[in-house]
């Protein structure tokens, strides 16, 4: 093993189904007792910011590489219409709800294929693997919004996220132009 591969996985969306590309590293050595990170990316942002390379080929800075070095299946996840994902109809109607519910049954499918040994014929079982839902910036608060709606996670990394700006850092003229709705 300690390879990667893309997988296209089909899950349930508000218009139908939508094929989500995942790239999923795999360790050297598989282990049923260990951990599979689910990594969501920030918003804009498709599976290659955990996967980041230099211009020379060194990898060190690869989130992705690094854990798979330390025994765990990671799993980068292009968001619907990012990356290599596909699109929904009307984009307009993923909410953080829907997208949470959508990334949810990515992780049921993912978990199950690996738990039974079903995800590829080149992967064994590993019942006992367990996942780690990680997410950067808006993949950390779908992350969050996951959980709540569908705890599915042994833990999770938050690697931050806002809800609400941060008007409190804002210089007073800048501040002014919130409350007015006609410069926004």
């Amino acid at each position: 093993m300690g390879a990667s591969m893309i997988l296209r996985i089909s899950v349930p969306a508000p218009d139908g189904s939508l094929q989500l590309t995942v790239e999923l590293f795999a360790p050297a050595q598989a282990s049923s007792s260990g951990f599979l990170l689910v990594c969501l990316p920030g918003g804009g942002m498709n599976r290659h910011f955990y996967d980041l390379q230099a211009a020379d080929g060194d990898d060190s800075f690869s989130f992705a590489r690094q854990m798979r070095a330390l025994g765990h299946w990671v799993a980068l996840i292009d968001p619907p219409g990012l990356g290599d994902s596909q699109g929904p109809a009307d984009a307009w109607g993923l909410s953080a709800e829907r997208l949470a519910d959508i990334h949810a049954a990515l992780v049921d499918r993912l978990l199950a294929g690996l738990h039974s040994g079903g995800l590829l014929d080149s992967l064994p079982a590993l019942p006992g693997l367990r996942s780690v839902g990680v997410g950067h910036s808006m993949g950390g608060l779908l992350t969050v919004v996951q959980q709540a709606r569908h705890p599915r996670h042994a833990a999770i990394v938050v690697l931050g996220f806002g809800t609400g700006g941060l008007p409190q850092y804002l210089p007073p003229a800048a501040a002014a132009l919130g409350d007015d709705a006609a410069a926004i």
